[in-house]
């Protein structure tokens, strides 16, 4: 049975190179290879980039761990790795040096409890397999819009939500895709987040679109690693019905808006229906 992250050499390499691959397509820029204990040392996404640096993640150059395996006891591996990243702040060489804290990416699912022990006790930040559904989904949705010839680029809305929108023109109306993605896992997503969260988004529609002057259709897919509440869902379907209206010709197609939990399933939200 594997333990601590230890694989077979060929799985466990596959998984290096693929985690690799979601990084570089997250725009994080390799600076560290498989040097110094380190599978990989990057700076953040450059802001001239599409999308912005993942929300739950050190805000700077950031050292990587991959570990793979039926059992990971992560915070083992989180204080080991939190003790590479203090050896190679002390060495004094600035090119490796300068770093801003530590990513854990993992193939399992880690209880809430450990991440939060891993982020409080050693300052590092763990994606497991629900996150990095939640973070290839966000560059599945920015690849489809570029495939649309659009230029779309990723804002944030608040501490923890951000957003990618894209417009597309028809005869008498505009369609204004949204998918918007809250990052924090360790706090369910209910009503009240729900609400906040919807007002904040109906008032940067509201600001976009305040002088088009043409009927404006809005989908709108959130996309939550948190868990959702029963409660959080009937708030959103309330709050996307056709007859909320965000301005005289802004309105919801709740048919095309939906609310979807990473938590539970992440490859739920890979059934549902395409725009």
């Amino acid at each position: 049975m594997s333990v601590n992250g230890e694989t077979a050499p060929r799985l466990g390499e596959e998984f290096r190179s693929r985690a690799s691959t979601l990084l570089k397509a997250l725009g994080y820029i390799e600076r560290i290879n498989r040097r110094f204990g380190i599978d990989f040392g990057s700076d953040p996404p450059s802001k001239r980039k599409n999308l912005i640096r993942p929300l739950f993640s050190p805000d700077g150059r950031t050292a990587f761990d991959f570990k793979s395996g039926v059992q990971v006891r992560i915070l083992t591996e989180a204080g080991r790795l939190r003790e590479k990243i203090d050896a190679l702040n002390s060495n004094g060489n600035p090119e490796f040096s300068n770093i801003e804290g530590g990513v854990i990416i993992t193939d399992n699912k880690l209880s809430n409890t450990h991440i939060r022990s891993s982020l409080d006790d050693r300052q590092i930040y763990c994606w497991d397999i629900r996150y990095a559904h939640f973070l290839a989904k966000k560059v599945g949705v920015l690849k489809t819009f570029l495939r649309d010839e659009k230029k779309p680029r990723e804002k944030q809305l608040d501490d923890w939500t951000t957003l990618l929108v894209n417009f597309g023109s028809y005869n008498d109306f505009l369609e204004l895709a949204a998918d918007v993605f809250y990052h924090y896992p360790l706090e369910e997503m209910n009503n009240e987040k729900v609400n906040a969260l919807l007002q904040r988004f109906a008032s940067y529609v509201r600001r976009q679109c305040a002088d088009l002057n043409i009927k404006i259709i809005i989908h709108l897919r959130l996309h939550s690693i948190a868990e959702v509440t029963e409660g959080a869902i009937d708030k959103f379907r309330e709050l996307t019905s056709p007859a909320i209206r965000l301005g005289d010709e802004i309105q919801y197609e709740s048919n095309k808006c939906f609310i979807a939990s990473y938590n539970s399933a992440p490859w739920f939200i890979y059934c549902q229906e395409e725009r």
